[in-house]
């Protein structure tokens, strides 16, 4: 075979590598670089190399330099249209320190198996550049665990700065967890508190460790009076940990529920992990306040609520008044937002209450960002007319015109069926009976055994409200389909449209949408939740 011919195809199979091995790393870190959850999700989605695999066999046993050649325009053409997750994501691929290093090695280990196999024999050279497209999600779990005792004495640098800043700057700490709401409720918390008193917020959903420690170490300063964080919890301890970080004086759960199922397993084990935050608080003589709608059947909340009842503010609806220190009454949503009479039971006072964002699952989240603001000196009334100017939440309930006149619904963060139900809700307020109601949605995640159940009861509940639904990667979501198609309301003019991706549902709209639509974005999930495409 041609020496040049050889040459370009190692050139083109390296090039094929390195793209292949960016789009690798972007699922792992999706992964947040866990080898156990990378590896499963590559042996459930099959991600090994199938088309450049058997162009690189055609090559190694081929005796004709035509068919060597073809192969080698085959993986050029897989290579050129291999897409850029740095560019070509729904989020993005971060190339921090840690993601070059990884990339590097893996890179590196890759192809030197590659080179090994060919210089111990050189009649496999397209076999050793076989081996190294094969080997190279595996190359990434090995580069991980190379560098893990190093990433993790820079993680913990990182951790111990942040304290450090923190115990110097000595800012009055709040935080905020929850199933869902907690990012909604950090965003209205701050914008209270920052109308009165200078405060930093986690922006996002930051709620890890290192992400609310690099907000520590590159934004907080001096003048900061107040630092309010968001908490995730990602198993049992690790609420516990952060709070190790950011000791909170007074804390909240906005909710507990079937988000993360797949994690905990059950609303037991979430309770769990949740509360840590309120064992921090109360050990410091903060106060927890607690939305205990959401709680009334998981026994660990109630034996929790029962021991530290007097250091406890429980927020409800109207229903558990009779047990509760606040109660939302009258909540109503319309084109201004929503509205509701927040009542403190034991003073017997009345608030009336505006926020021009939407959803009335956020009325709960309001009356929590209200509650926090009191405990950090600020006056109900002046946290009510703060507010009544609240922006709305990205990606959260928002609502926006877009430029051919048409109602954009935007909750593509929503991952809870009780935002998905508001959600839902606010499509009907939004469109009446005049215009047509599309819905965009792959599903929510992280449901565990519950997903085939929770995902027929809203596939049902879409069926009530929506005209168009337009199911993102239906296979994943088989229930779902069926709990709409199925579902009789006596509306005829439903119409369920399969597509595979949110690309194919915006051109859909682009041919076949109207200005008379109102279109809801119900979650877009990441990456890594979607089919892997072989190239």
């Amino acid at each position: 075979m041609s020496p040049f011919l050889l040459v370009l195809l190692c050139l083109v199979v390296g090039i094929l590598a390195y793209r292949r091995q960016l789009r690798f790393l972007h699922i792992f870190q999706q992964e947040e670089y866990d080898n156990e959850r990378f590896l499963n999700w590559f042996k459930k989605e099959r991600a090994f190399d199938l088309l450049a695999s058997l162009a690189l066999l055609v090559a190694q046993f081929s005796a004709s330099s035509a068919l060597y050649a073809l192969a080698l325009v085959g993986i050029g053409f897989i290579a050129y249209t291999e897409p850029n997750p740095t560019q070509q994501a729904r989020k993005t691929l971060n190339l921090t320190e840690r993601a070059q290093r990884l990339l590097q090695l893996a890179l590196f280990l890759s192809l030197l198996l590659g080179a090994i196999i060919i210089l111990i024999n050189r009649d496999y050279t397209a076999l050793g550049m076989l081996a190294t497209l094969q080997v190279l999600p595996f190359a990434l779990v090995i580069a991980n665990n190379i560098f893990k005792s190093h990433q993790e004495k820079l993680n913990q640098g990182f951790l111990d700065e942040a304290k450090q800043k923190l115990a110097i700057v000595h800012p009055n700490v709040i935080g905020i967890t929850g199933s869902f709401g907690k990012t909604s409720t950090k965003h209205i918390l701050h914008h209270i508190l920052s109308s009165q008193i200078p405060t930093l917020t986690t922006p996002g959903s930051v709620n890890t460790p290192l992400g609310i420690a690099r907000i520590i170490r590159e934004q907080l300063t001096n003048s900061h009076q107040y630092f309010v964080a968001e908490m995730g919890a990602y198993g049992p301890g690790s609420i516990a940990r952060l709070c190790e970080l950011t000791p909170p004086t007074h804390s909240a759960i906005t909710a507990l529920g079937e988000a993360h199922y797949e994690r905990f397993k059950n609303l037991e084990t979430v309770a769990q992990a949740k509360f840590e935050i309120a064992q921090s608080s109360l050990s410091r003589g903060g106060k927890v306040v607690l939305q205990v709608d959401s709680m009334r059947n998981i026994h660990y909340a109630q034996e929790f609520i029962k021991q530290h009842r007097e250091n406890l503010i429980l927020v409800g609806c109207e229903s558990s008044k009779e047990t509760v220190d606040f109660y939302i009454e009258s909540p109503i949503q319309d084109k201004q937002g929503i509205h509701f009479t927040l009542i403190d039971t034991k003073k017997e006072i009345s608030y009336s209450v505006h926020a021009p964002i939407y959803g009335l699952a956020q009325c709960s989240n309001v009356a929590i960002a209200i509650i926090l603001a009191t405990l950090a000196g600020i006056s109900f009334n002046t946290a009510i007319a703060a507010v009544a100017s609240t922006l709305q939440i990205p990606h959260r309930m928002q609502v926006l015109t877009l430029p051919n006149g048409t109602t954009l619904i935007d909750n593509a963060y929503n991952s809870n069926p009780v935002g998905f139900a508001s959600s839902l809700d606010l499509l009907m307020t939004l469109a009446g009976n005049e215009k047509r109601r599309v819905l965009i949605t792959p599903g929510l995640v992280e449901l565990g055994a519950q997903h085939h159940a929770i995902h027929r009861e809203l596939g049902v509940l879409a069926a009530k409200y929506v005209d168009i639904l337009l199911l993102v990667n239906p296979k994943r979501v088989p229930t779902f389909y069926q709990g709409f198609t199925e579902a009789t309301f006596g509306r005829l003019q439903r119409l369920c449209i399969p597509v595979d991706t949110l690309k194919d549902a915006q051109k859909w709209l682009d041919t076949k949408g109207t200005d008379k639509d109102v279109i809801l974005i119900e979650n877009d999930l990441p990456d890594v939740y979607f089919k892997w495409q072989h190239r």
